[in-house]
């Protein structure tokens, strides 16, 4: 079996960016793989999500970083919302108590670290 080379799997993802407008998700990779890189040799040698973003080009943050800018700008244009309905910002207990129309404060914590820092942040997004 042929060693496959870096700018090999590099073309077949650039390709697969140009006909899907997308990354592709691993499985869908690994079951289309007919003369390219499996997904499994391209984790081991070069990286997954690097070798993507090459594939992308240089500024493009790759396919979890896309889906985590946006998830996290989503949060904060929630956030946003509620301060604008309450005429400040809520503190994290009244969130709680209201996670019924909005994912948990805990969500935030992952995302920013604190509650406070979400806050912070949501205050000095430039919309």
């Amino acid at each position: 079996m042929q060693r496959a080379d870096y700018d090999q799997a590099l073309e077949a993802a650039r390709q697969w960016i140009a006909e899907h407008g997308r990354f592709p998700q691993q499985q869908e990779w690994e079951y289309q793989a007919a003369g390219r890189p499996t997904t499994r040799t391209i984790k081991r040698r070069w990286g997954w999500e690097q070798l993507m973003r090459e594939a992308a080009g240089s500024d493009h943050l790759g396919p979890r970083g896309d889906t985590r800018k946006a998830y996290r700008l989503e949060l904060l244009c929630t956030l946003r919302r509620a301060r604008e309905d309450l005429g400040r910002w809520p503190t994290a207990s009244e969130w709680d108590a209201a996670t019924s129309g909005h994912v948990s404060r805990r969500s935030y914590v992952r995302q920013f670290g604190t509650w406070r820092r979400a806050c912070r942040t949501a205050a000095r997004l430039k919309l």
